[in-house]
């Protein structure tokens, strides 16, 4: 939440949001008509719709950013996977 952002009014008493599985940043569900598109730590969220934990239902999905790093990942491999050693599994030529 920006600093100059104050709490928004309460809202019901189901508050749907998603959750990243890689930063565990959270965001209102575009479901829940308070759809917004700023991830945030569970605390600001909490305090910004005025809610508490037990009234929160939460999905899992990855943010924007998370996606691409995740998509990049899947493609090129970890950092521990270079191209330097790619061949050391492949049989000896004759």
């Amino acid at each position: 939440m920006k600093p100059d952002e104050g709490p928004t009014q309460a809202v019901d008493p189901e508050f749907h949001a998603v959750r990243c599985l890689l930063c565990r940043r959270m965001r209102p569900a575009e479901s829940s008509g308070l759809a917004a598109d700023e991830w945030d730590e569970l605390a600001g969220l909490l305090h910004r719709y005025r809610i508490g934990l037990p009234e929160v239902f939460v999905s899992d999905t990855y943010c924007d950013e998370c996606a691409v790093f995740y998509r990049q990942l899947m493609t090129y491999g970890h950092p521990g996977q270079g191209l330097g050693d790619w061949n050391t599994h492949l049989p000896p030529v004759m």
